[in-house]
């Protein structure tokens, strides 16, 4: 009886403990993340957003959602969080990240609509915060290559270049590098991308894309050596997957003519739960084979 109740006891001061203590479940979940724990990460975000209207811990289970490609829940969570906390420059940036994906959902007829509702996201995002480099960059390249029907302005994005430059210097020269690929300035693409590689090490992404212009130089031997270290790195939770970086794998060693490694290399991305956009990509190439 006594070792009973003070097992009752236990467990009812435990129970209390753990909803008093929010913050240590939110690091728990965050670190889940950051350690690519994602299912467990997104269990326990959606268990500490019940009942709660922390904006922070509702950003985080969108993009957690998001990491699992339920961009349709993510969309809704993040458009109540901003209509509660319209000053949450987060929330409207990952918005237009999810609005970029949901395209690929939509009809023909709505995609420029939702291309548009992309960019206004990361325009929120600069108004409530403009000091928000990522969404910055957003919007100037957005702007700066997208087609006058769905909101491009070249005047406009060479305006929001100019501000980027002085906010950012690595991401200014990330979307100088964009541009200057739209105008067959590889050259100048390059040099940008290698200064935004070693300017912003968080992200693995400039990486890719240094690779993708190798490969498109037809220097697929530096295309191979850019995507190997980016493979060995440390990667963010947005940065290109294993199907995107299979895919670019594939066609880099079709390019060396190695068919045996390009044909292991598709193989290994359909197995890793590619989107369907990337999953019809891969299939085609090892057609071409």
């Amino acid at each position: 009886m006594y070792i009973n109740f003070v097992l009752l006891i236990f467990s009812i001061v435990f129970s209390v403990t753990a909803r008093a203590n929010p913050q240590d479940q939110l690091s728990h979940a965050l670190t889940s993340f950051e350690q690519a724990k994602y299912a467990i990460a997104l269990e326990q975000l959606e268990k500490l957003s019940r009942n709660n209207s922390d904006p922070d811990i509702n950003f985080y289970l969108a993009r957690s959602l998001f990491k699992d490609r339920q961009f349709k829940k993510a969309r809704e969570i993040l458009e109540n969080n901003i209509k509660h906390h319209p000053g949450h420059a987060d929330s409207h940036y990952l918005l237009g990240t999810v609005k970029l994906s949901l395209i690929r959902e939509v009809s023909i007829f709505k995609k420029p609509g939702m291309a548009k509702s992309a960019l206004s996201a990361w325009q929120a995002a600069v108004a409530a915060d403009e000091k928000h480099v990522e969404s910055r960059y957003a919007v100037a390249s957005y702007l700066m290559n997208a087609p006058g029907l769905v909101g491009g302005n070249k005047k406009k994005g060479i305006d929001q270049l100019q501000i980027l430059e002085k906010l950012s210097q690595p991401y200014f020269h990330l979307a100088s590098a964009t541009v200057n690929i739209s105008e067959k300035k590889f050259k100048a693409a390059e040099v940008s991308l290698k200064i935004a590689i070693e300017g912003i090490p968080e992200r693995g992404f400039p990486s890719i894309m240094l690779a993708n212009l190798y490969l498109e130089q037809k220097r697929p031997q530096e295309a191979l050596s850019v995507l190997q270290a980016y493979r060995g790195r440390a990667r963010a939770w947005n940065d290109p997957d294993e199907a995107q970086t299979g895919l670019l794998a594939g066609r880099i060693y079709a390019a060396l003519e190695d068919t045996s490694m390009a044909e292991t290399e598709f193989n290994l991305a359909l197995q890793s739960n590619p989107q369907k956009n990337v999953e019809q990509q891969i299939q085609k190439a090892l057609k071409a084979l």
